[in-house]
């Protein structure tokens, strides 16, 4: 048994769309700091889905997360956002009793 997880940023949706309407943030909000200068769009997703799905393309990758961010983790932005995430897990874990 194979397991792997896709790992989108901002998707260009429908609920996307809503929330822009709302002014929850601007399209520059997001494709300034995306290194590719785009949202991903759920066909970016799908073919990271596809490719993990593909025993004969990825059948020895096993445990990974497949970031599909056109590089946002690696802006300085990026970093910051998962330097909070992994604190924040640490804290949820250890509050839990298990250990990362």
């Amino acid at each position: 048994m194979r397991v792997n997880a896709v790992c989108p940023a901002w998707v260009t949706t429908e609920m996307d769309v809503a929330d822009q309407t709302a002014g929850a943030y601007r399209n520059a909000d997001i494709t300034g700091r995306a290194p590719v200068g785009r949202f991903a769009s759920p066909d970016d997703v799908a073919r990271a889905i596809a490719l993990l799905a593909d025993l004969q393309e990825s059948g020895y990758i096993n445990g990974h997360a497949l970031v599909v961010d056109g590089g946002w983790m690696r802006t300085e932005a990026g970093k910051r956002y998962v330097s909070a995430t992994v604190k924040c897990t640490r804290t949820i874990m250890k509050k839990q009793s298990f250990t990362i």
